[in-house]
């Protein structure tokens, strides 16, 4: 079963599936996300319209949604209008933050794996960045439905455990050619 969900482009298009597309800059937003927290002891609306709008330099209370959406979807944070729940992971990675405040290596490791805990306990679903989408859509000339097959045949290929590089891009056009994306 697939699906999109208008109102929150990052989230589900497919059950049962744990790979995510088009939030390479993921990772850094959620160590930005957890410093921010931890430097504060708090998180609340004011201080995550900040962090979107000047940290990550989108002015608009769409992108606050959206980045919300993205950071519930990993048990994070919850927005309910202008009021912002702290969730466990949160909590969690504030924790290891501070154990591993000299080594950033570890605490990398340590986030990857409760993030990953978050996508499988979400039923493994895809994630794909439908701003990235049509962005790269419009930078490459090319539909946004053929730029959403493209990236849904690349996390299926990741699926499958194949690594970025010449295979990977080889099947990749494969793909599109026999389904004409």
């Amino acid at each position: 079963m697939a699906a999109i969900v208008p109102d929150d482009p990052y989230q589900c298009l497919m059950r049962k599936i744990g790979y995510s597309v088009g939030l390479e800059d993921l990772l850094k937003r959620v160590r930005d996300l957890t410093d921010l927290y931890v430097a504060q002891r708090e998180l609340n609306y004011a201080l995550f319209r900040d962090l979107v709008t000047i940290k990550f330099q989108r002015n608009n209370e769409r992108s606050i949604k959206e980045f919300a959406n993205v950071y519930g979807s990993l048990n994070l944070l919850k927005l309910y209008g202008k009021k912002l729940h702290v969730l466990p992971n949160l909590d969690t990675l504030s924790i290891l933050r501070q154990y591993f405040a000299d080594d950033q290596k570890s605490f990398t490791s340590a986030a990857k794996v409760v993030l990953m805990e978050s996508v499988l306990e979400a039923d493994g679903e895809i994630f794909i960045n439908m701003r990235k989408v049509v962005r790269d859509a419009r930078r490459d000339g090319s539909s946004t439905k053929k730029m959403l097959g493209f990236l849904f045949i690349h996390g299926l290929l990741h699926l499958e455990g194949m690594p970025h590089g010449s295979k990977m891009e080889a099947k990749e056009r494969a793909f599109q050619k026999k389904f004409s994306i």
